[in-house]
């Protein structure tokens, strides 16, 4: 049951297509109608930029563990700012929608301080498998999850404009995903018009996944994709995702073709070609791209030197292909900060000198 006053994210209970032609036809009506729609189409379907141009995204992002409490986050943050990053996407789990309302304003209360700070914030709402399934399957548990963003929208309105909303983390099998999502966006646009919203493809939010969609008619939409190619390098010894990647170490980079059944190899060249056919994308609908996820794995017997090497030739990609970044991860099995210190090579790999 959910009590009066709670925010709705909550439950106890617990495809790649091809694009559709974007031809704007318009009706015949009156001279007036069909000259207006004409000057409008572009605007209204195509022209949508992500926000408004006094407001940069900045380039270079991590990510922060997920949300237990104020402290924790507070203080990875501010060392992810030392660091150089002006962007942190916080990864919120599906527990704290699930309570009162306080525990909602003890993360705006976070998003309030990291923006005073000068750090642009993603809230990435990022549940566990179960809460998926949930929206896959319950059609209660999906108005629920709209619900949940409306109310969570409705108390983080007077938040600064550099806090982002991501709607789901990588969405896996849920049905009619594209189509929900716009729902979700619709909710937030009752209570807050101008929030910038990171919207993403179903599945694990590939590229490919994301090269099917249209763009929502939304002014204020980031489209969001994760890269990870080729997991038999990234996810190498990994006992979580696909339990075919955790017999494979010591994979090279560049990884060569007998590692893999699609692909002759894999390097920088590789990247490049799959980069650019996510930011062709954007260009050909005029919207706003991120990747706030990509990494590799460091506890499956990856050698150091070739993470550094890929975590370098992706971050490259991005740069040269002007597309914002935020990795995975600052602390834990992605990361580079251990007990007492940083690694200074993956530092230098995503363009800084050291702390």
């Amino acid at each position: 049951m959910l009590s009066r006053g709670s925010i709705i994210f909550t439950f106890k209970h617990r495809t790649d297509g091809s694009f559709i032609n974007a031809a704007h036809r318009i009706r015949r009506t009156s001279k007036f109608v069909r000259y207006s729609l004409t000057i409008l189409s572009t605007s209204l379907l195509f022209s949508q930029p992500a926000f408004s141009a006094e407001q940069t995204l900045p380039s270079k992002g991590i990510n922060l563990s997920k949300y237990v409490n104020f402290e924790t986050s507070y203080n990875e943050a501010m060392l992810a700012k030392r660091l150089g990053f002006g962007l942190v996407r916080l990864p919120i789990p599906n527990e704290f929608f699930n309570q009162s309302n306080e525990r909602v304003r003890e993360i705006l209360s976070l998003a309030k301080t990291l923006n005073d700070n000068g750090l642009f914030l993603i809230v990435d709402f990022h549940p566990t498998e179960e809460f998926k399934k949930e929206i896959s399957s319950s059609y209660t548990s999906r108005n629920q999850f709209l619900e949940g963003w409306g109310q969570f929208s409705k108390l983080a309105k007077s938040i600064s404009s550099k806090t982002y909303f991501e709607i789901l983390n990588e969405p896996g099998k849920i049905p009619r995903w594209w189509e929900l999502q716009r729902e979700a966006i619709s909710r937030i646009r009752k209570f807050d018009k101008k929030r910038v919203v990171i919207a993403s493809p179903e599945g694990a939010s590939s590229i490919s996944l994301l090269l099917s969609k249209r763009p929502y008619r939304d002014n204020n939409v980031i489209y969001n994709f994760h890269y990870y190619s080729p997991m038999e390098f990234t996810h190498q010894g990994a006992n979580f995702g696909s339990r075919k990647f955790k017999n494979f170490h010591g994979v090279p980079y560049p990884v060569p073709g007998y590692y893999m059944s699609r692909y002759p190899s894999w390097g920088a060249e590789a990247t490049d070609n799959q980069v650019r056919l996510v930011k062709q994308w954007s260009e050909r609908f005029n919207v706003k791209i991120i990747c706030d996820e990509f990494g590799v794995y460091k506890g499956g017997g990856v050698s150091p030197a070739d993470r550094v090497k890929y975590i370098k030739d992706v971050r490259e990609s991005f740069d040269k292909f002007a597309i914002p970044w935020t990795m995975w991860q600052l602390v834990g099995g992605f990361g580079f900060k251990n007990t007492n210190e940083v690694d200074s090579e993956i530092l230098y790999a995503l363009g800084f000198r050291g702390e």
